[in-house]
């Protein structure tokens, strides 16, 4: 693969920029940093170093002692942390197939980790509906409405940030994370 072509496929991953944070000049000899937008961490980064081209990619340690013994071409990360990061000799003995996949495996190492949203919610069987919420005085951020003292009071979820208060201040324990 040649220098563009690594870049290309490496832009082919969602939320990902190249970046030339050590170079003015965006040129054959500058260094690449493959990064991820939302989180700004680098999965690859394409450098010069003498004639050859280096290619660095994130890696799990005992995968990198893996793929450094099987292939001459693979090295320890290059002014990078070694046990995380191997370097690849482009042009080596590392097939492009698993050149591709070594670049996906070190994109998914640094991509941000989906949390699943926690969300605030009324439980109907906890609340009596008989009364005005007194939770709704306790919330920092208004996310808590009631239609009126005969309804279940309802939770805005962009508005609520978690913070516990409605479920402390309910006398009926009504509120929860879910």
């Amino acid at each position: 693969m040649t220098r563009q072509e690594i870049i290309d496929f490496c832009l082919t991953f969602p939320n990902t920029y190249e970046d030339y944070p050590f170079d003015k000049v965006k040129d054959e000899n500058a260094c690449t940093v493959m990064r991820h937008k939302l989180n700004k961490k680098t999965f690859a980064l394409i450098q010069r170093h003498g004639d050859e081209l280096y290619l660095n990619l994130k890696c799990n340690p005992a995968e990198a002692d893996f793929l450094r013994s099987i292939f001459k071409s693979v090295i320890p990360g290059y002014h990078m942390n070694k046990r995380h990061w191997n370097s690849v000799i482009i042009g080596g003995d590392v097939p492009v197939d698993e050149l591709k996949r070594m670049v996906e495996n070190s994109y998914n190492l640094i991509k941000p980790k989906v949390k699943k949203e926690m969300k605030l919610i009324v439980n109907k069987n906890k609340c009596p509906q008989n009364h005005k919420c007194p939770s709704i005085a306790v919330c920092p951020k208004g996310a808590i409405s009631q239609k009126d003292i005969y309804s279940l009071p309802e939770v805005d979820n962009e508005k609520c940030v978690l913070c516990g208060k409605c479920m402390q201040f309910c006398p009926k324990g009504a509120f929860e994370k879910i």
